[in-house]
């Protein structure tokens, strides 16, 4: 946001980065700007090293460039909060996040101001060539308070299309 990048235009792909248990890489209009991810416990023990590790890559050139075709531009703070929603979501190994993220803003772009992906689990416990996704989604009014209903009603839309789509399953 303080490059003046649009959170909801940002393109992510799971990385492919050896030695991560999961990672994912952002890019916007396809210049890669940052990695990240947990390293996996057979590299941690590699090194002996017990605790979690996570790794991120930040390439500061590839963000300048992205910079200067992003104005930033003053709003003013809302006046009016936003409503935060999670999702545990069980997917095919094969989805990913852009899809998710996709399928949302299409049920509600003016209202839904923010997806974020907070928790991936891969294991034993959720059966082979499935992935579990713990999903934010923030929405926003920025003329009145939103109730509820409003956001049920999206939220609604939002697990319906994940469903028939994706064939996600509400955890």
């Amino acid at each position: 946001e303080k490059f003046g990048l649009d959170k909801l235009s940002l393109k992510t792909e799971e990385s492919d980065i050896q030695g991560l248990e999961y990672g994912l890489n952002y890019n916007v209009d396809n210049i890669a700007w940052t990695q990240f991810g947990k390293i996996n416990e057979q590299f941690q023990k590699q090194f002996s090293i017990d605790n979690e590790v996570f790794y991120a890559e930040f390439n500061i050139d590839n963000l300048l460039k992205l910079a200067p075709k992003n104005a930033v531009e003053y709003k003013e703070v809302p006046k009016f909060p936003t409503v935060r929603r999670d999702l545990a979501l069980l997917i095919d190994s094969q989805v990913n996040y852009n899809e998710i993220v996709a399928l949302a803003i299409q049920q509600d772009k003016n209202l839904l101001k923010e997806v974020n992906l907070f928790d991936v689990y891969v294991g034993k416990k959720i059966g082979e060539g499935k992935k579990s996704y713990g999903v934010s989604f923030k929405f926003q009014d920025e003329h009145k308070t939103l109730t509820d209903e409003q956001v049920d009603k999206t939220m609604s839309k939002i697990i319906k299309s994940l469903e028939g789509e994706l064939k996600a399953q509400l955890r």
